[in-house]
């Protein structure tokens, strides 16, 4: 608990969880005005489905970049991480709360944003029942509230498995400038291999497109979401465990 409370400290005094936090606001509720609509319908999915849009594939993989990233980086560049490594810690352990400190943070990060978000739908869309076009399918707002919510928590997986590998770059290279262009060369080029349609699902690289949940009601959509997250979450071990076996090599100067 005692380097918990050291982590979590480290981070709120930097400030940045209130930078973050204010900068997904401005990113959850700014589609909401630039592609308001008029089909009342299907308003708050399709109002949900542009504020995913917006932030799932460009917005919200830089921010969790930029995020964990920090909490090696700060480290290396204050020097401090000689003192950690002289600590009754093991390497093991200082990077394990390293990892679930910054997952809590970056969690905490979002809810501000996707509440603020809800309470604008149930503002403008009160208890009123949604019915989806050319279906028989009706939802009412409670309903179409917890579609939101688990794409959003189908969503964190992606968005960890990013922070993940920008972890376990971070574990060999000290920069964070460096780790992040790195992270994001790594993105890119996974983005443009030519893998099978048939395999793209048992990978991470998928992860964004959950997002059509929100307006499917195909039952095969959900078991490709659900497929597309237990993978995530297989690769996220993976970076773990790889991290774990770098940062154990880490020697310092």
């Amino acid at each position: 608990m005692e380097l918990f409370k050291i982590e979590f400290f480290k981070y709120f005094k930097s400030k940045m969880y209130f930078g973050y936090s204010l900068a997904l606001i401005v990113c959850y509720l700014l589609p909401i005005f630039l592609y308001q609509r008029h089909d009342i319908e299907l308003q708050p999915l399709l109002t949900a489905r542009e504020i995913f849009h917006f932030n799932s594939y460009l917005t919200l993989p830089i921010i969790t970049i930029l995020h964990f990233s920090y909490f090696l980086s700060n480290e290396y560049s204050n020097n401090t991480v000689k003192l950690l490594f002289s600590s009754k810690f093991s390497k093991e352990k200082i990077f394990i709360i390293k990892y679930i400190v910054a997952t809590i943070t970056f969690i905490l990060q979002i809810i501000p944003a996707l509440v603020l978000s809800l309470i604008y739908i149930y503002y403008f869309y009160g208890s009123t029942t949604l019915m989806v076009p050319n279906t028989t399918i009706i939802y009412n707002l409670f309903e179409t509230i917890g579609k939101i919510v688990f794409i959003q928590l189908m969503l964190n997986i992606y968005f960890l498995t990013l922070g993940s590998i920008t972890m376990c770059i971070n574990t060999f290279v000290k920069s964070r400038i460096l780790t992040i262009l790195m992270t994001f060369a790594i993105i890119i080029l996974l983005k443009v291999a030519p893998i099978s349609p048939g395999f793209i699902n048992y990978t991470f690289i998928n992860g964004s497109s959950v997002i059509s949940g929100l307006t499917s009601i195909q039952p095969e959509r959900y078991f490709t979401i659900f497929q597309i997250a237990f993978s995530s979450m297989g690769f996220i071990l993976l970076f773990i465990l790889i991290s774990l076996f770098l940062f154990r090599k880490q020697i310092v100067q």
